[in-house]
C-alpha cells in the first residue's frame, strides 16, 4: 500500500510538473525536470504533524505517509541518477539537435538572438537589405517558427561560450540581442563580449531598470524601444507624409 501510493503521488507530482514547465521550454527538458522533482522532502514530516495535531488526520495514516517519504528519501539517490539517461533516449527521437558546426568559418554576419516578435522584424529587415545572418533561439517553438520560414535559425543558448564560438562571433559583423529577459540578456552580453570584447553588440531594453541592469558592460548600443518609439511619433506628428512601415504580405510577425 505505501509503495503503490508514493508511485501515485509521484507520478501526479510529475505530471503537474511537466505541464507548467512545458509551456516554457521543449519536451526533453520538461521532462527531466519533472521526473528529478517527482521524490517528496521532508518538509511533508512536518505537514503530517501539523494535520494530525490538528485532527484532520489519522495517526494510522500519519504513520504510513511517513513511511512513504522514508521510501521517497531512500530511493530518491538510486532514482535521480537515471532520470537523465531515461529521459535522452525517449526524447532522442522528438527533440532537434542543431549541429552548428558549419557556421565556425562564417565571417560578415549578424547574429540575431531571440526569434519573438521584434527578432522576426529584425530578421525581415536583414533579409530585405540582403545582409548575411544567423538566429540563435533556445526557444523550441520559435526555432520551429523560423524554419517553417525558411530562416537560419538554431536551437540554442547564446550566454553559453562554446555555442558563440560556434557561431563564430569573433568573426560577426554585428549581435543584435532581443530577447525580453533582463537576466538572460544580461548573460548573453557577458558572454558576448567575453568571447569578442570588441563586438558591435546592439541591446534592445523595455525599461530603465534594464538599462541600469547592463550600465557597467561595454555595449555598443542600447536601444530604449519606448524612447524610440516616442521618436518616431514625433517624426511622424511633424512630417505625415514620411513613409510607413509595412509588413510584407505573408510574413506575421506572430
Amino acid at each position: 500500500m505505501i509503495v503503490l501510493l508514493l508511485v501515485l503521488v509521484m507520478l501526479l507530482k510529475s505530471a503537474i510538473i511537466f505541464l507548467i514547465v512545458r509551456m516554457s521550454t521543449h519536451k526533453a527538458v520538461a521532462l527531466e525536470t519533472a521526473l528529478s522533482l517527482a521524490q517528496m522532502g521532508e518538509f511533508s514530516f512536518a505537514i503530517f504533524a501539523l494535520a494530525t495535531s490538528g485532527k484532520l488526520l489519522d495517526p494510522q495514516l500519519e504513520q504510513m505517509l511517513i513511511m512513504m517519504v522514508v521510501l521517497s528519501m531512500v530511493i530518491t539517490p538510486f532514482y535521480l541518477q537515471r532520470v537523465h539517461p531515461a529521459v535522452s533516449r525517449l526524447c532522442c527521437q522528438e527533440e532537434p539537435h542543431e549541429d552548428l558546426t558549419p557556421l565556425s568559418e562564417r565571417s560578415n554576419h549578424v547574429i540575431v538572438c531571440g526569434y519573438s516578435v521584434v527578432g522576426k522584424i529584425v530578421a525581415r529587415d536583414l533579409r530585405t537589405r540582403g545582409l548575411d545572418y544567423v538566429i540563435i533561439d533556445n526557444s523550441l517553438k520559435h526555432v520551429k517558427e523560423g524554419l517553417d520560414r525558411g530562416e537560419p535559425i538554431y536551437l540554442g543558448d547564446l550566454s553559453k561560450k562554446p555555442v558563440a564560438e560556434a557561431l563564430s562571433l569573433e568573426n560577426a559583423q554585428a549581435v543584435i540581442v532581443t530577447l525580453d529577459n533582463p537576466e538572460k540578456k544580461r548573460l548573453v552580453c557577458e558572454t558576448v563580449l567575453t568571447v569578442n570584447p570588441d563586438a558591435v553588440l546592439v541591446v534592445k531594453i523595455m525599461t530603465l531598470e534594464e538599462k541600469a541592469l547592463l550600465a557597467d558592460l561595454e555595449i555598443s548600443n542600447i536601444v530604449d524601444s519606448k524612447q524610440e518609439v516616442a521618436h518616431i511619433l514625433v517624426e511622424r506628428a511633424l512630417n505625415p507624409e514620411a513613409s510607413e512601415v509595412h509588413v510584407p504580405a505573408g510574413e506575421p510577425l506572430m
